[in-house]
């Protein structure tokens, strides 16, 4: 089962959700339901680790993750 390891609010209100098993989401208030990250964002072909430990957000407004197994990323604001 997945539980919660870590919980941000944004500069924007946005909710991100960490979970041991099941990976990164962000809670999409107008719809009330959760959006999984499988994928980075940044890079689709690098898959997002399923154990997030940790979430921040940097100045630019930029989200950090950290992952047990496989260490930081980041996704921008813009995508790239």
């Amino acid at each position: 089962h997945d539980y919660v390891a870590a919980l941000m609010t944004d500069g924007g209100g946005e909710v991100w959700v960490g979970t041991y098993g099941g990976g990164l989401a962000r809670f999409d208030q107008k719809d009330e339901r959760f959006e999984r990250y499988t994928v980075d964002r940044n890079n689709p072909a690098r898959r997002l680790n399923a154990y997030v430990s940790s979430i921040a957000e940097d100045r630019q407004g930029n989200i950090w993750v950290g992952t047990w197994i496989a260490g930081m990323m980041v996704m921008t604001r813009s995508g790239t």
